[in-house]
């Protein structure tokens, strides 16, 4: 009898999956990962957060003022069961050249990243504490990159703007490329655009997103957003005789939550961060 290797064939198709995910999802190294809070049970997570201490000038003999760290939470729901599914007929598969599982899971696990990058995209801009151009888009410029880096340089100084970074759709991209700001190499020290791709503005990464809508971009340091992974990106089968006596059903899934963090604080409405910033609503 041969020596059968299906387990360990899935599980290699599933870390290939899991390496695709991490590869074609821009924005997650910019988030914060939250996994370990979204055990198992969970249908939500809690972060922490505590208010700061004010620093007074205690008069000389006198007992100085006793102050509280007040402690809340920034709630993330874990409610993204993202899913997909597709059948193969064996018979026909048989006859092709293509490794079809393969090319099948690779483009999955890239849809699935998509997924991941629009709904962190949806939530940094529902969570937006502070918006240029709102309601009249417009190209983005240098003026309105430094409106946005000093929001966030105003509410986490430079702790915050070291972890920011700066996401524009494919017509910012271009836009950016036109500003004389962005190409002089006496600005930053070097050339900003090496092999034609922008790299650095004012310290902080750009990421070039084709789901970013037109005339808009997101400014947003780590701090301000989480996202948090329940159950990783997996991979189930079952027979589908409809499809022949080799005919099978393949999922792939990931249970995931994103949301805004430090909501509520240094001035910001209660459902937004004083860590993010956006170009236009």
């Amino acid at each position: 009898m041969a020596t059968q290797f299906d387990a360990t064939k899935n599980d290699l198709i599933v870390s290939m999956a899991q390496k695709y995910l991490a590869d074609s999802a821009l924005l997650m190294p910019y988030v914060r990962d939250l996994s370990m809070f979204a055990v198992k049970g969970a249908k939500s997570i809690s972060v922490p957060k505590l208010s700061g201490f004010t620093v007074e000038n205690r008069a000389f003999n006198a007992a100085g003022s006793t102050q509280v760290l007040n402690d809340s939470v920034d709630t993330i729901q874990l409610d993204k069961n993202a899913y997909i599914s597709w059948a193969e007929d064996h018979s026909d598969i048989v006859q092709s050249t293509l490794n079809y599982r393969m090319l099948a899971v690779e483009r999955a696990a890239k849809a699935q990243a998509n997924y991941v990058d629009s709904q962190i995209m949806a939530g940094l801009i529902a969570a937006a504490g502070y918006s240029v151009n709102g309601g009249t888009p417009a190209d983005i410029t240098a003026s309105a990159i430094l409106d946005m880096r000093e929001f966030i340089y105003d509410n986490g100084g430079v702790e915050a703007w070291n972890q920011a970074v700066l996401v524009v759709g494919t017509d910012s991209d271009k836009a950016l490329l036109k500003l004389d700001e962005f190409k002089r190499a006496d600005v930053y020290g070097a050339a900003n655009i090496p092999s034609g791709v922008i790299g650095w503005v004012y310290g902080a990464p750009v990421v070039v997103h084709n789901g970013m809508a037109a005339q808009q971009a997101l400014c947003f340091s780590k701090d301000g957003f989480g996202i948090a992974f329940q159950k990783n990106i997996s991979m189930a089968e079952q027979p589908d005789v409809s499809l022949g006596t080799q005919g099978v059903r393949v999922a792939i899934d990931q249970l995931f939550g994103v949301g805004g963090l430090e909501l509520g604080e240094r001035g910001a409405t209660s459902t937004t961060s004083p860590l993010i910033a956006k170009l236009t609503d």
